[in-house]
């Protein structure tokens, strides 16, 4: 199911290693000159990317703040009678844990199959859907209903 188990594990500690690597400069990153214009067109930068940031960080501003107070009080309720300690474990550690745990396992295999079935030469564009298997029931319906979407 999940693969082969060092893979997930190097992969855990290689995003672990990256998310420690680059927190600070993704975090403080505003891109402040890119916003003001002062922009590489031969970077590929434009005015898109410039406009995309600033109104991407106001409605993130804005969903924290809209949501702070539900959270907040959602999680006062469910900590009442809990110690410092069990909140942390319970509210931050616990969590964080979990995700990780789960990104990877299911990022990682889904990731792998990509790269594998792309270095193996598979596709799955419609023509190849409809070559593959000829005995394949619905096969029309399928390649009808995926071209559309």
């Amino acid at each position: 199911f999940a693969g082969d188990a060092f893979y997930l594990i190097n992969l855990f500690i290689q995003g672990c290693g990256y998310h420690i690597q680059w927190f600070f400069e993704l975090t403080f990153s505003t891109q402040a000159f890119e916003q003001e214009g002062f922009y590489d067109l031969t970077d590929g930068s434009t005015d898109e990317q410039a406009s995309w940031m600033s109104g991407w960080t106001i409605f993130y501003w804005a969903w924290w703040i809209a949501w702070a107070p539900f959270v907040g009080i959602f999680i006062a309720q469910i900590s009442e009678g809990r110690t410092v300690r069990e909140f942390i474990m319970g509210n931050m550690v616990v969590p964080t844990l979990f995700t990780s745990l789960w990104l990877t396992i299911f990022g990682g295999v889904g990731l792998w199959n990509e790269l594998a079935s792309i270095q193996n030469g598979v596709s799955c564009d419609s023509t190849t859907i409809s070559t593959s298997d000829p005995d394949m029931p619905n096969t029309t319906w399928f390649i009808t209903t995926s071209a559309t979407e």
